[in-house]
């Protein structure tokens, strides 16, 4: 494993530790590749963390491609409210290639509270891969 490697994972790892730590109903949070590979994940196991990376990255694939279809830009966030909590999907962007931040909140969370600490999260993720350095992307 490169250091590059070694910093993403330890990157995503300690940034979803925060997001645990910060937003209260926090219940699973992943980081995957933009095609679903997954990376990262805290509080479920590998086989959810491969499921919902996977159904992430094909919720983004039919989210930019309504969005494609009338002319809007990038699709920067996704999000499922449901009766018991929220799934929230956003896209990091990085210098050289596109990761998906998937989180899972219950109910005791509210939609603006949610959106904020998941953007929050993301920012901080694409402004240190976008730091110049060593072991980057």
């Amino acid at each position: 494993m490169s250091k590059s490697d070694i910093y993403l994972l330890q990157l995503c790892s300690s940034s979803l530790e925060q997001l645990k730590l910060k937003a209260e109903g926090f219940c699973i949070g992943a980081i995957a590749l933009a095609d679903g590979f997954p990376l990262v994940n805290i509080s479920c196991d590998t086989l959810v963390e491969r499921r919902v990376t996977a159904m992430s990255a094909a919720l983004f694939g039919l989210s930019s491609s309504i969005a494609k279809e009338f002319q809007l830009k990038n699709v920067n966030s996704i999000v499922v409210e449901c009766e018991q909590g929220l799934v929230v999907c956003r896209q990091i962007r990085g210098p050289k290639r596109n990761y998906i931040l998937f989180t899972l909140f219950d109910d005791r969370i509210n939609y603006g509270t949610a959106m904020w600490h998941v953007k929050n999260t993301e920012a901080a993720i694409s402004t240190a891969l976008a730091q110049p350095g060593p072991a980057k992307e």
